[in-house]
């Protein structure tokens, strides 16, 4: 069992690192300049970007197809509404974006993915990425150059 954890640390977090990037980049505007605002939003996007691998812990596939992330953005869109002032509509096709991006994206670039099931089960991937520890640091800087920039760029404007 701690083999199989392990094993799925890097994947997990290049997701979440992968999520919390796109999530940045997507949700700009007014509402990031709050600055509590964006980092709940980011805090969220690191969980949402995960659901779609739950089921898949279970044997299921259906949180890894294109048919179900627009409904769980859609799930999440609901409750972001609250902390945002865009329209659902606005919140739900970024929140899908940063999904098939992050879930669907990386799994297909890296071990495969069943984009459209349950219409079939086949699974569709490019294998390009073989070690995520070698895309983990990338990431991760970008993603702290545009958190830098967004924070830096909150306090010029206060």
């Amino acid at each position: 069992m701690t083999e199989l954890l392990l094993s799925h640390i890097p994947s997990t977090l290049l997701h979440i690192l992968t999520g919390l990037l796109v999530a940045d980049l997507l949700f700009k505007g007014p509402d990031f300049h709050n600055r509590k605002a964006r980092f709940v939003l980011l805090g969220g996007v690191g969980v949402i970007v995960l659901m779609p691998d739950l089921p898949k812990l279970f044997g299921v596939l259906i949180g890894h197809s294109l048919v179900t992330v627009p409904i769980i953005a859609a799930f999440f869109a609901i409750f972001t509404r609250a902390l945002l002032t865009m329209s659902f509509f606005s919140i739900w096709w970024r929140l899908t974006l940063v999904l098939v991006v992050s879930a669907l994206g990386i799994d297909y670039l890296g071990n495969g993915v069943h984009l459209l099931y349950p219409i079939t089960g086949a699974t569709y991937g490019l294998s390009l990425i073989r070690y995520e520890f070698f895309y983990i640091l990338p990431v991760s800087l970008l993603l702290f150059v545009q958190l830098r920039k967004g924070t830096s760029a909150h306090h010029r404007n206060n």
